[in-house]
């Protein structure tokens, strides 16, 4: 059988899944600044840097653990503990999850 299963020829791509969900949301407005401003909405600034530099997010550039430890004058350990706590909690929210994969592929 050589027709095309329609489930799946009729399934929108990851990227109008998202664009349909930003219009509908924002209108005009970025899905990314959506994902942005929850993660800021339940962390600390700080936090906030730290696991944006650590995968090169907003205006940010890859940054390596150590370095951002560095520049916030505390262990590595504690920049893996607060990027790995924010991780956990996207992953808990599958639409925050879905935006961020999409924003790192």
């Amino acid at each position: 059988d050589t027709t095309p299963n329609s489930d799946q020829s009729d399934r929108p791509t990851k990227e109008v899944k998202l664009g349909a969900y930003s219009k509908a949301k924002f209108g005009d407005g970025d899905v990314y600044e959506y994902l942005y401003s929850r993660i800021e909405d339940e962390f600390s600034n700080r936090d906030c840097t730290m696991f944006y530099k650590s995968f090169g997010l907003k205006t940010y550039d890859i940054t390596a653990g150590k370095v951002i430890a560095q520049e916030f004058g505390v262990s590595e350990g504690c920049v893996s503990q607060r990027i790995k706590r924010i991780t956990t909690w996207i992953r808990k929210d599958t639409e925050l999850c879905e935006m961020l994969s999409n924003l790192m592929a």
